[in-house]
């Protein structure tokens, strides 16, 4: 058993589990085809851009799902991560948007703009809770 490969394999699965899972999201949100593939396309190159954050970042996650034995237990991993973002508090402010997230809720408004608007269409915002967290194990197959 090598660990390192292990944790290797696991953050790709967690990266590509991520993109379907927020493509779903996105064919749930919006029904015209053009913003749809153009939200997927951003959401993929932003991914792409936060690579090494998104590396650190789950290297820091998996020592929580990793036993003894160097398994990883995703389910672990995911139910932590959904209690956590129960506990979560912050607010900030990106390209415009104003991001809330507490008590397992996210909330990001958008702003009343062009560009937004062609973005995003008459949306004012969006949101994802817990349970929406909790679907990522459906995508870790």
């Amino acid at each position: 058993m090598n660990v390192k490969s292990d944790i290797a394999a696991f953050k790709g699965k967690v990266k590509s589990a991520v993109q379907m899972w927020a493509n779903d999201m996105v064919d749930g949100l919006f029904e015209s085809p053009v913003r749809r593939r153009n939200i997927k396309r951003i959401l993929e190159n932003w991914l792409d851009f936060q690579d090494e954050r998104i590396n650190k970042w789950l290297d820091a996650v998996v020592l929580v799902g990793l036993d003894k034995d160097g398994n990883i237990n995703a389910d672990l991993i995911i139910e932590e991560a959904a209690a956590l973002f129960r506990e979560f508090d912050y607010h900030t402010s990106v390209w415009g948007c104003d991001i809330d997230i507490s008590g397992g809720k996210a909330v990001l408004s958008l702003p009343d703009n062009m560009a937004s608007y062609l973005l995003f269409g008459s949306k004012s915002g969006f949101s994802f809770t817990e349970k929406d967290i909790i679907k990522l194990k459906d995508y870790l197959v």
